[in-house]
């Protein structure tokens, strides 16, 4: 019986750290700060003395086209 109150194991996580971010965009964890302290990629989330990137905003950065244009990339 599937009781659709109870909720569904979720397979990705919702909060991701900037290697796995800068994995995902393909740039080093030193341009993704860059990215990030130039307002040009999505603003991380803190959680006690953790940073962290929602997955859906790196998504949606993905979607809209991942503009990197002028950072020097490593």
């Amino acid at each position: 019986m599937n009781d659709e109150r109870t909720p569904k194991p979720m397979t990705d996580p919702l909060l991701i750290k900037a290697p796995e971010v800068a994995k995902m965009v393909s740039i080093s964890t030193r341009t993704l700060w860059r990215l990030v302290s130039t307002g040009r990629f999505p603003a991380p989330v803190h959680v006690g003395g953790s940073t962290r990137w929602r997955l859906s905003d790196v998504e949606q950065w993905i979607e809209d086209g991942c503009t990197t244009k002028g950072i020097d990339q490593e």
